[in-house]
């Protein structure tokens, strides 16, 4: 039995090197197994446990098993009796085109982390779309860690691997009215022309609108019921299926301009049919469906593709420069015209079918540049007029107390006082500051102030804010246009404080304002009357 460096005996197949490294091994099939530590007992604990996995399935026979048995299995099993067809087949297309190759032969046991980052970077390299990526990790993710939970693997080498950094993608613009017009007139030669401009007005995915049946419209009402989505299994089988999210299932009010599309494609699924009689074949089980090839037939994703790109290429030949538009482009095209036309974000939530309201905002969140030029010239006044440094220090200004702000007005055009507010305004200030400033402030008939302060403070009680706009109209109240004067004043320190985030930084603003507004005026008069002066000295003979 071996002893460490002190003479003490180990148990039985640990060791103690020179280092002082508690070294544990045995050998099983032929195949030796070794753990270390520095610590005796997590030495030991290692060493039972490794024992346990050669010996009861981890490493053990089953470990033999290979990825793409192990996918097959996992798939029947776990996976598909979970998800939609649609999706399992795009898991079943993605392992087959992006993972089988790479590691389909190689056993689950010989698969380690530095395997699965080797996939990751491989399609980063290639240019593939990041959500590429995240579905071959949700394959890989789903099938290891199942692995793991069965003791078929020690862990899941899918801990060890890091995604690729999401590489910045252009965001698309979505294409501007004239744009829209110029796709449209080009469209209406097109066999998709009446499908286009349900989506339009409808803002439904390709799939809702192939799927669409007469007895999903209620004309009478105007209503169109979105409950399923046109499917395509390999073979040539179609079917409906469920939409996409459970909020895909909707009540979509039907507009004119989308009836009138349904009616045409009804007149001319009637020429259809009378024109090719017997040869006139609709689907098995689809026969009620509103959009539909010559032959009867449901209209497949890659005729809806394929004539899109075509509608485009036409229109390039006379403007190169035509961005592109799929169809997913009309679905982003009705929900911008949406929201230029202020529709609140949940009800084009409820009538895009977002399960997420997330999903709708970050349509919101991508203005157009008409649009952001339209604000920012908005505003550009405004800004002219705080980009300048203020000419003082308005130091002695933050000396005064900070106490709460009071309710204020802003919203006439007028100034006027209560005959309560006149009469304190002639008494010392200092008397209204120690004794009735609260009632002052709870009669203060002056209309401008109240709604947009108020809106930022929310407070009751009177401040040196207000005592300083006292002061000035107290000083300055016969003077013609003092009160537009004060408006003006008070809307600028609105407008200065809006980003403040404390009642204290916001008092300061204001009374940083009012300071500098007082200044200005009192130049302005001190101009006034010099140049007042001047003429009449000039008149003087």
């Amino acid at each position: 039995m071996a002893v460490d460096l002190n003479g003490k005996k180990l148990p039985q197949g640990i060791t103690q090197k020179k280092n002082g490294v508690y070294e544990g091994a045995f050998k099983y099939n032929g195949e030796r197994y070794t753990v270390s530590s520095k610590k005796l007992s997590i030495c030991k604990k290692k060493l039972e446990d490794k024992k346990y996995e050669v010996k009861h399935g981890k490493n053990s026979d089953n470990s033999s098993m290979k990825v793409n048995d192990w996918f097959e299995f996992w798939f029947e099993h776990y996976k598909k009796p979970q998800v939609k067809l649609g999706s399992a087949t795009l898991y079943l297309n993605t392992y087959n085109t992006h993972i089988k190759k790479e590691i389909g032969k190689l056993s689950i046991s010989k698969v380690k982390g530095t395997t699965i980052q080797s996939i990751y970077n491989k399609m980063d390299k290639a240019g593939y779309a990041r959500n590429t990526l995240e579905v071959v990790r949700a394959i890989l993710n789903g099938m290891f860690e199942q692995a793991f939970k069965d003791d078929l693997i020690s862990s899941n080498p899918l801990a060890k691997t890091i995604m690729p950094k999401a590489k910045k993608t252009k965001k698309k613009k979505v294409p501007t009215r004239e744009q829209q017009q110029v796709f449209i007139t080009c469209a209406q030669k097109s066999e998709l022309y009446n499908l286009i401009v349900v989506a339009l007005y409808t803002g439904m995915r390709s799939g809702e609108i192939r799927a669409l049946r007469w007895s999903d419209i209620d004309f009478n009402n105007k209503m169109i019921c979105v409950n399923h989505t046109l499917c395509y299994k390999k073979g040539g089988e179609y079917y409906l299926g469920e939409p996409k999210t459970e909020t895909s299932e909707r009540m979509i009010p039907l507009l004119d301009g989308a009836a009138e599309a349904f009616e045409n494609a009804r007149k001319k699924q009637l020429e259809q049919k009378e024109l090719l009689g017997s040869y006139w074949k609709p689907y098995p089980g689809l026969e009620d469906l509103i959009f539909t090839s010559p032959s009867g037939y449901p209209i497949n994703n890659s005729m809806v593709c394929n004539k899109m790109k075509t509608i485009v290429r036409q229109i390039r030949k006379k403007y190169p420069d035509f961005p592109n538009i799929t169809f997913h482009t009309l679905r982003h095209i009705f929900a911008t015209r949406n929201i230029e036309s202020k529709m609140q974000p949940q009800i084009l939530k409820t009538i895009l079918g977002h399960r997420k309201l997330a999903t709708t905002m970050d349509l919101y969140a991508h203005v157009l540049d008409e649009e952001k030029t339209n604000a920012m010239q908005e505003v550009e006044s405004k800004l002219d007029s705080v980009s300048k440094p203020l000419e003082y220090i308005p130091d002695k200004v933050r000396k005064w107390n900070r106490n709460d702000l009071r309710q204020i007005n802003v919203s006439a055009d007028t100034f006027e006082l209560s005959d309560e507010s006149k009469r304190l305004l002639d008494s010392p200030i200092a008397f209204t500051r120690k004794n009735r400033l609260k009632e002052f402030g709870i009669d203060y008939d002056i209309n401008i102030f109240g709604y947009p302060l108020r809106k930022y403070l929310c407070y009751q009680y009177a401040s040196d804010v207000e005592d300083l706009i006292i002061v000035f109209f107290r000083k300055y109240k016969k003077d013609v246009g003092i009160d537009k004067y004060i408006i003006s004043m008070i809307r600028e320190g609105i407008m200065r404080a809006d980003s403040c985030r404390n009642i204290w930084a916001f008092n300061d603003v204001m009374k940083d304002v009012i300071v500098e507004y007082c200044v200005k005026y009192k130049r302005m008069k001190s101009t006034d009357q010099v140049q007042t002066k001047t003429s009449e000295n000039a008149r003087t003979p």
